[in-house]
């Protein structure tokens, strides 16, 4: 308790006495689980505090990444499905001799497809993976098993590959 913030306590000795009293038996219980717990000082357990909570604190962030990239992962997964599920249409669209009279008749599905297909570029996926490329993809995220590096960089030779998911949901 702090007692030179308290007024009551400053007003009143019986109170005052009371909370000092108090504020020893806190302060000696303290050392005592200081002691108990291995630490020789004050400055020993403040460290060990200190590195506990940079870790607690990385730890955080990489959930935190890890949630960011299973929703990227997820949104791409809808996206590849898309496309997919609207190609045969698109190609037929491609291939028509009257373009125009096809889109107005499947103007839906070609928009679904072209906006798939764009927004999986703007996520930094060369070529169309398949969904269930990305589902063994958020598998792996979920499983913990991150072998790729903290800041999202792939191995040259899987960035090489084609379909490969975008470096940013590669964690440690």
């Amino acid at each position: 308790m702090d007692i030179a913030k308290n007024k009551k306590a400053q007003e009143s000795p019986g109170l005052r006495t009371h909370l000092v009293k108090h504020n020893l038996r806190e302060a000696s219980h303290a050392v005592r689980l200081y002691q108990d717990a291995g630490f020789k000082s004050m400055e020993a357990f403040t460290t060990a505090l200190e590195s506990r909570i940079e870790t607690m604190e990385e730890t955080r962030i990489a959930i935190v990444r890890l949630e960011d990239c299973q929703r990227t992962l997820s949104v791409a997964k809808e996206y590849a499905e898309n496309f997919l599920a609207t190609q045969d249409i698109y190609k037929q669209y491609k291939k028509s001799k009257d373009p125009e009279k096809f889109l107005r008749s499947h103007e839906t599905e070609i928009l679904i497809h072209e906006t798939a297909k764009n927004q999986l570029k703007a996520m930094d996926y060369p070529e169309v993976p398949h969904p269930k490329k990305i589902e063994k993809e958020m598998a792996v995220l979920e499983s913990g098993d991150n072998r790729h590096s903290e800041s999202g960089e792939k191995s040259q030779s899987e960035s090489s590959n084609k379909n490969q998911s975008p470096g940013l949901c590669l964690l440690n």
